[in-house]
């Protein structure tokens, strides 16, 4: 049985993959760490400022899955320090936090879209240029060079999956685009779509659970791009 510890538990994804781990317990015994309450064995801490060593250490997780910090472009760009602070020094402290353990899989979860140059070629592949137009996109970008550099220097193994936009059920995400979209079609309201020459492409949650249960098992030591295309 492998220690697994999620970080971002109580987030969307974050829950979803709790959820999937759940369904098979006799291979993974699952710890989580959120700055929300959780169920059991849950660590109810915040990576920007809470000492993370003690409790991570006692856990001794074998594969840990960071999923905590901000998601929104929009937070990113009004309070740069602060997504500064729980995207990249947040992912930093998980790092140094997982040195007094026996982590040999860290996973981190990055933007496929707010990473990459937005003048690049479509569509966009590992080897596109990255040139972040957003602090968001920045702050994820720096936290990946955390994650291979130290994970290369201890000869650990790693994975950095570049999300394309998750969704899911609107009754459990309500946030993001489609919930919004949904949210105004409900209410008899023609949705806003902004940038006429704008294209996203979107990616069911259970397709980004999968691709995160992939790299548990089989850690690539690289960037993946996870999109439907």
């Amino acid at each position: 049985m492998k220690r697994v510890l999620i970080t971002g538990s109580e987030g969307f994804i974050g829950k979803s993959l709790c959820d999937q781990l759940s369904q098979h317990k006799e291979n993974y015994e699952v710890f989580t760490l959120s700055r929300s309450p959780g169920q059991v064995r849950h660590i109810c801490a915040d990576i920007t400022v809470d000492n993370l060593v003690p409790e991570i250490r006692d856990i001794n997780p074998e594969i840990i899955v960071h999923l905590a910090g901000n998601v929104s472009v929009p937070f990113s760009i009004k309070y740069p320090l602060e997504d500064f602070n729980v995207n990249a020094r947040g992912t930093l402290a998980v790092l140094l936090a997982s040195e007094y353990t026996d982590c040999k899989n860290f996973i981190f979860v990055t933007s496929g879209g707010a990473i990459y140059d937005s003048k690049a070629h479509s569509p966009l592949t590992e080897f596109s240029p990255v040139n972040p137009i957003s602090p968001y996109g920045l702050s994820k970008y720096i936290a990946e060079g955390y994650v291979r550099v130290l994970s290369e220097a201890r000869k650990s193994e790693w994975s950095s999956l570049a999300l394309s936009n998750a969704y899911g059920s609107v009754k459990i995400q309500k946030q993001g685009v489609i919930y919004r979209f949904w949210e105004d079609i409900s209410n008899g309201i023609n949705p806003t779509i902004f940038g006429a020459e704008v294209s996203r492409d979107f990616i069911h949650i259970d397709d980004v659970v999968d691709a995160l249960i992939k790299v548990i098992e089989n850690p690539v030591n690289s960037r993946l791009n996870i999109s439907s295309n």
